[in-house]
């Protein structure tokens, strides 16, 4: 069972979610922080930062649930998803 836990922020979204159990346990990605925005310009910059010296797992490109998705892994680790359309969060 995963559970999520949602916090409006400035006007944007934060949500953090746990991994389902189907997913293999891999130090850093037992917590997701999924930040969401409906500002797109918003969305590409937290991505582009996000994966400066990490690594991006997922590109940010539209989905069929959201206008844009992208997930990396930070530089320290941490898995961090971003979406934009803030009305799917």
């Amino acid at each position: 069972m995963s559970f999520s836990v949602f916090l409006p922020f400035g006007g944007t979204n934060l949500m953090f979610c746990d991994m389902p159990p189907e997913f293999d346990f891999i130090q850093g990605n037992q917590v997701a922080l999924v930040f969401g925005s409906r500002d797109e310009a918003e969305v590409r910059t937290v991505f582009r930062r996000l994966s400066e010296g990490g690594r991006v797992d997922a590109d940010l490109q539209k989905t069929f649930r959201t206008g844009l998705y992208g997930m990396v892994t930070d530089r320290f680790g941490f898995t961090r998803q971003v979406n934009l359309d803030g009305e799917s969060l």
